[in-house]
């Protein structure tokens, strides 16, 4: 499990996640709070977790972050695992192995869940819920990282796809880039992994090479 400590911080109140900048950890499951006398920084402060039970200051490893803003914290002597950071809701998706050499479930962004209903004449309507609308919009932005320019060489923004993943990663996880720089997922090279999937690139490449060949004149007048 991991926890977040809030230096100074006092009351159960999940308005500390937002005074610390971490409001995008939040979903519909209410973390728990403990106070701690001293925390980690050897002051007073108060701790969230979604461990389940009440925790101690001294079963966690404390990482400070953004100059003691706040703390992160996993279990000592363990390993983080994915399940710590799982929200309450799951969307459809597939793994891609990160740095830490475990598999974290990504999301594909044409399966996010959409509200449906009916226009004034009768037709189907589709619309992304709206805390899905960042990702999807930066999602098929990733397209361009799969372009060649004349010397065949794919560039990218290193920050540019550090924020992305970590976008990526906040769907199903309790993750921003903050707790991904923490845990050290991101490899330079993952980014093609992570956007191959929400934008499901190798679908789209080979769609794009069957219309390409089948409007070619030489694949319309078939063999000779």
């Amino acid at each position: 499990m991991f926890a977040i400590y809030f230096p100074q911080k006092t009351g159960c109140n999940v308005q500390h996640f937002h005074d610390a900048g971490l409001a995008d950890l939040l979903d519909d499951v209410v973390p728990a709070f403990t106070d701690f006398q001293p925390g980690p920084d050897g002051l007073q402060g108060i701790a969230a977790s979604w461990a389940g039970r009440p925790i101690t200051c001294g079963e966690f490893e404390w990482t400070k972050c953004r100059g003691g803003k706040f703390w992160l914290g996993k279990l000592a002597n363990e390993k983080p695992k994915p399940e710590w950071f799982a929200r309450a809701d799951v969307q459809l998706g597939a793994d891609v192995t990160f740095a830490d050499g475990q598999e974290w479930h990504v999301p594909i962004a044409r399966q996010l869940p959409q509200l449906l209903g009916l226009d004034d004449a009768g037709n189907l309507t589709k619309k992304l819920l709206p805390q899905y609308q960042r990702f999807w919009d930066e999602a098929f932005k990733t397209l361009k990282w799969f372009e060649s320019n004349e010397s065949r060489v794919m560039h990218y923004d290193q920050r540019e796809m550090f924020d992305f993943v970590s976008l990526a990663l906040s769907i199903n996880y309790r993750l921003n880039p903050d707790v991904a720089s923490w845990l050290g997922l991101i490899r330079n090279d993952v980014g093609w992994s992570v956007a191959g999937v929400v934008t499901e690139w190798e679908g789209l490449e080979r769609a794009q090479k069957k219309t390409e060949s089948a409007g070619s004149p030489t694949s319309a007048g078939g063999a000779a």
